[in-house]
């Protein structure tokens, strides 16, 4: 991709890459039709937003769009001024262009100022989280004119795999693994406690759906992924890539697909096994406290990533008090990753980051 793109700002490592898109277009294009509705539109005078869900398709689809306009490709960074719009346009990453904090707006007025007065084709690229957030705040739809990226299918996610593993074994889930009932972890408010996680049994649909130990295998493994990634080619591929990998011949079920959260969740609960066992627990033993409800402040937090799928350590700092402090407890959780000042949410985490910041009605 020619990009302006600032140092840090580009895809990161561990992010799905051409390989996943060029095997999507392969099987159905389910792109295509995104890429034509945004051309169509720009082609027509009106400024677009290309919108989807993180690691969903949404680059490629700036990509695609540019090489048929024969538009510059530009990038918004954090904290800068956005590109200069001079003829045909991408605008990458415009979710960028806003903070939530004092002041935080400036770049985005001057994003829709620009766009406004634009007398050539400007496609934008925007997470669906920070969209929705923007519809409310700022009724970003007056705008621009959105195009969303869609999900993919169970049979197109079910193609890939056996792209991805061809000399894969399904087998069916353990036993113990079938049953109808999980533990969640709700907010309720307690007295005297406050605001508190509490495990409560619920009706696992998914194990339902099941209906007998006679499935398909492979169908089992395929609909666990779907769900797990609600249909995201990106973060299906991270899903796989970090239970399953690249290795030669592997046997999967479909409890070997975890999400980093609950693997880390897995790990501290053997972690306080352990120490019960020794009788060190409660002995200020650390647990990472993996255990622990995440607050309100964490869930926030964690949106601002969310939205932003990547943020300077310091932007994270402008928005949210504690910054540090909630940043090393999400990542601790798997949610995330932090390195040389930028804080990187996990493709593979992304159903964990919504159901946290849903639940805890973070808009």
């Amino acid at each position: 991709m020619d990009a302006d793109t600032a140092p840090g700002s580009g895809p990161d490592v561990g992010c799905p890459g051409d390989d996943l898109w060029d095997a999507l277009a392969a099987v159905g294009d389910p792109l295509g039709p995104v890429v034509e509705e945004a051309v169509e539109l720009a082609a027509a005078g009106d400024p677009v937003a290309v919108v989807g869900a993180p690691f969903g398709g949404r680059e490629r689809v700036l990509e695609r769009v540019a090489d048929r306009l024969g538009a510059r490709h530009g990038r918004v960074a954090p904290g800068d001024a956005p590109p200069t719009i001079d003829g045909p346009t991408i605008v990458a990453d415009a979710h960028h262009a806003y903070r939530r904090a004092v002041g935080g707006f400036e770049p985005l007025d001057d994003l829709v100022r620009r766009a406004g007065g634009a007398d050539s084709p400007l496609v934008t690229g925007w997470t669906q989280h920070a969209w929705s957030y923007l519809l409310h705040a700022r009724n970003i739809d007056e705008a621009f004119e959105a195009v969303a990226v869609p999900a993919v299918d169970r049979e197109v996610l079910g193609t890939l795999v056996r792209r991805w593993s061809p000399s894969i074994t399904f087998r069916a889930p353990p036993e113990e693994e079938r049953g109808l009932l999980q533990v969640e972890r709700r907010p309720y408010s307690l007295p005297v406690f406050g605001e508190r996680e509490v495990p409560v049994p619920v009706l696992d649909m998914d194990a339902l759906d099941h209906r007998d130990a006679e499935e398909d295998p492979e169908a089992a493994v395929v609909r666990r992924l779907t769900t797990l990634a609600d249909g995201n080619p990106g973060v299906a591929w991270a899903l796989w890539n970090d239970c399953v990998g690249d290795t030669d011949h592997a046997e999967v079920d479909p409890t070997t697909l975890r999400t980093p959260v609950e693997r880390a969740g897995e790990r501290a609960r053997d972690r306080e096994r352990a120490q019960h066992e020794r009788g060190t627990g409660g002995a200020g033993t650390p647990t990472g406290a993996d255990d622990a409800g995440l607050d309100r402040r964490a869930a926030f937090c964690c949106r601002l990533v969310l939205a932003s799928e990547r943020l300077p350590r310091s932007v994270v700092a402008e928005s949210v008090d504690d910054a540090d402090r909630l940043l090393t407890s999400l990542e601790r959780r798997g949610y995330l990753t932090t390195a040389d000042g930028t804080v990187r949410l996990r493709p593979a985490a992304v159903p964990d980051a919504v159901a946290l910041t849903d639940r805890r009605r973070i808009p």
